[in-house]
């Protein structure tokens, strides 16, 4: 019986998953001090003031243990995975819904003053694995695998709209937290997510990102004097 499977890089399998746990670990240390995280929230007000750094940051601030681990958690697993599969497109795909989640908030949502939290960016990386399942699927004429890809991001479309409809969050408890949900950042979020997962990107990015590229590109260089190098075959 054949199987199916996403074919990872062979060099991102083997190494450590050290963005996703990096950035899962610096969720916790903003919780660990509320000033700090009310200086990376997005606020409406900060931000028009000129605080842009907020834009970026307010991923990384919660309102409540609850609100922070359904989200560290769901950040980690997605993260450590999408990471070992290619670690550049979803460098790329974090980097990408951390500007445009927050702004769509800030153009979309007028009524929204303040936002916090990882659910958006676990909702591009949801996608982003997703399309990463697809893309496979479609290239190994894996139909199952595609059907399987678009049944789940039905399931995930309707988690979505029973938040717009109801008001609530089918993990975090936004009562107990003391929030209010914000389904438009999980809806940008996917979306960044889909366009990252199916865009092409050159492998040369991939590879100069691994960790034989560096050592050789830049560490290398660095650590020889000119007289010392040589030119490669």
């Amino acid at each position: 019986m054949r199987t199916f499977a996403i074919q990872p890089d062979r060099s991102a399998a083997r190494r450590l998953p050290g963005v996703a746990l990096l950035l899962t670990v610096a969720a916790f240390v903003v919780f660990a001090s509320m000033p700090l995280a009310r200086l990376l929230q997005f606020s409406r007000g900060d931000f028009a003031g000129g605080q842009w750094w907020r834009v970026m940051t307010c991923h990384w601030s919660h309102w409540s243990w609850d609100h922070l681990l359904w989200g560290v958690l769901v950040f980690a697993v997605l993260g450590v995975i999408c990471e070992r599969i290619n670690r550049a497109r979803m460098v790329l795909c974090l980097a990408a819904s951390a500007v445009v989640i927050p702004m769509a908030v800030w153009w979309l949502d007028p009524g929204l003053e303040s936002y916090r939290g990882l659910s958006g960016l676990d909702s591009a990386l949801f996608t982003l694995l997703l399309a990463a399942v697809a893309r496979s699927a479609i290239a190994e004429k894996r139909w199952g695998g595609l059907v399987m890809s678009v049944l789940i991001f039905i399931l995930f479309g309707g988690k979505v709209l029973y938040e717009s409809v109801t008001g609530s969050a089918i993990f975090a408890d936004p009562v107990a937290g003391g929030f209010e949900p914000v389904p438009l950042a999980h809806v940008v979020g996917a979306a960044v997510g889909l366009v990252c997962g199916f865009v092409s990107i050159p492998t040369e990015i991939g590879g100069y990102l691994s960790k034989a590229a560096v050592t050789r590109n830049i560490l290398e260089p660095l650590s020889t004097s000119p007289q010392q190098r040589r030119p490669r075959p």
